[in-house]
Parts: structure tokens; C-alpha cells; sequence
């Protein structure tokens, strides 16, 4: 079943990417630390993370033909939308329903990766009609 397949890459580099930019993060912090506000370093990981991300996905789990640079902004948008909708939910668990932290922030993992899935296979991904 292709969905499963699918699925199963999704997770495998997932878990390459996870790795990714956390060495990348370490090595920035390393090399950049004093040089430039760890605030900046952080952006600096995420915006390179998550250009490798959208590549990784777009070659191994989705096998996209679509356009490079279409499938660049539209990803990009979807981990706009990911990384503040992740926030907000956060937020919320904690404020309003008194979620210990670390309960919340594995739930907003988990919806994360769910709602991460879902967007780039039927927004980002989505396969044109020729």
C-alpha cells in the first residue's frame, strides 16, 4: 500500500532530518557562539533546517515532479503555518488547561508531525494533473 510506504519514509527522514539540525545547531553554536546572539544562531538553524527538510522530503517521501522553487516556497509557507499553530497550541494547553509542560510539548509534537504529514502531501507535495 503506497500510503504505508509512504509513511514509513515520512518517519525514517523525519528522524534524518531531527538529526540534521541538531548537529547543525550544535556545530553553529559552536563555531558562532559570541560572534552572533544565540537568538540568531537559533533562526539561522531553523531557516537551514528547514530548507534540507523540504528537499528530504520532496526526493525520498513524496517524490515530487513538481517545481523546485514552488515546492521551496510552498513549504516554507507549511512550516510557517506549522511552527506558529504549534506555538499557539502550546500556549493554550498550558494557559488554559494547566497541561504540565512536558505533557504539552509531546502533544504539540504529535500534532505537529500529523498536521506536517497531511499539509505536505496535500498541499506542498500535491501532484499536478498533466
Amino acid at each position: 500500500m503506497m500510503f504505508s510506504e509512504e509513511i514509513k519514509r515520512f518517519i525514517v527522514i523525519g528522524a534524518i532530518n531531527t538529526i540534521f539540525g541538531y548537529s547543525l545547531g550544535v556545530m553553529f553554536f559552536i563555531f558562532l557562539f559570541g560572534i552572533i546572539a544565540p537568538f540568531y544562531i537559533s533562526l539561522l538553524t531553523s531557516f537551514f533546517s528547514i530548507i534540507f527538510s523540504i528537499f528530504m522530503q520532496r526526493k525520498f517521501v513524496f517524490l515530487s515532479k513538481n517545481s523546485f522553487f514552488s515546492d521551496l516556497m510552498k513549504g516554507c509557507l507549511t512550516y510557517l503555518v506549522l511552527i506558529f499553530s504549534s506555538a499557539f497550541v502550546f500556549k493554550l494547553m498550558i494557559e488554559n488547561y494547566a497541561l504540565n509542560i512536558y505533557i504539552a510539548q509531546f502533544l504539540t509534537l504529535v500534532q505537529s508531525w500529523f498536521f506536517s504529514f497531511i499539509l505536505l502531501k496535500l498541499f506542498v507535495f500535491k501532484s499536478r494533473g498533466v
